[in-house]
């Protein structure tokens, strides 16, 4: 298993600063007591990290990169960008592992990925992540954020930058307010308008797929037969597959309009027909649950 604009440099010393941590009882970070002022002062951004008092050893950390997101960072084996002296000029530098400066964690600024050599997809405490793999590195995407591991390749490595990932948090929930709720299988969404031999379609018209079991063939018709096949896309082939129209049922199978596209928008797309599902398996999965 293995993309924001630039800012200015003064922008990202003040961003990548970490988040002090909320006042209890308040539902402003900022709020130093009942009695402080409704209108809060705007002050500037201390430069010394206070740790988050309910996670002892742990410095809460924002980056522009990550909008809307809070890391928890230990920071005994992580530097910032500006700590391990790099140019704050780049909005995407963020992490670097203290033991192993080439395993990384960065923003992306450009969402043109290019096409990756495979997907995968991993929940990780409640949050989906999309995985894009290429060598030395991942995109890890989740709710249209991505994050670039690198350093990969090496097991250690993959491990801490996962582990960081799976202990960020939303800011509204750092501040207080309720968790995220946990990704669920949607219900059928046809319910029994839908007659047919197969599962029960789960995807509507204007979702977007992906491929997450086994290879199935984009078809000219919603049929089976050697004479309409247009393409075999494999399981957790890069490409999303956007629903257009259907469902249709024929042969025991529960067929979609789709357009395929390759991930990063750079390649050939495709139009036809493709199974969702048949009566024993799911082949196409939502790409946001």
């Amino acid at each position: 298993m293995r993309l924001l604009l630039p800012v200015a440099a003064l922008f990202v010393l003040a961003a990548c600063t970490p988040v002090a941590s909320p006042a209890a009882g308040t539902t402003s970070p900022t709020a130093a007591s009942p009695s402080a002022s409704p209108t809060p002062t705007v002050s500037p951004l201390p430069t010394v990290r206070p740790t988050f008092a309910g996670l002892p050893g742990l410095t809460p950390m924002r980056h522009p990169g990550f909008p809307g997101l809070v890391f928890l960072v230990d920071a005994n084996r992580w530097a910032d960008d500006l700590q391990a002296g790099s140019s704050p000029a780049d909005p995407n530098l963020f992490l670097q592992y203290k033991s192993n400066p080439t395993c990384r964690l960065e923003a992306v600024s450009d969402t043109k990925i290019p096409v990756p050599a495979l997907i995968d997809l991993e929940v990780m405490r409640g949050r989906v992540f999309h995985v894009f793999e290429y060598p030395g590195y991942s995109l890890y995407e989740s709710r249209r954020v991505y994050f670039r591991l690198v350093g990969v390749d090496d097991l250690e490595c993959q491990t801490v930058l996962e582990t960081l990932l799976a202990d960020v948090v939303d800011a509204s929930e750092f501040a207080g307010g309720a968790t995220p709720t946990a990704h669920a299988t949607p219900a059928p969404s046809l319910g029994g308008a839908f007659a047919c031999d197969a599962l029960p379609p789960l995807l509507r018209p204007g979702e977007t797929a992906y491929i997450g079991d086994s290879g199935v063939w984009l078809r000219g018709t919603p049929e089976l037969g050697p004479n309409n096949r247009i393409k075999l896309f494999p399981k957790h082939a890069p490409v999303l597959v956007d629903i257009r129209d259907g469902p249709v049922c024929a042969s025991g199978y529960a067929y979609w309009q789709v357009t395929v596209a390759p991930i990063g928008g750079s390649g050939e797309s495709y139009s036809g027909w493709m199974a969702e599902s048949n009566a024993l398996t799911y082949v196409l999965f939502d790409w946001n649950p």
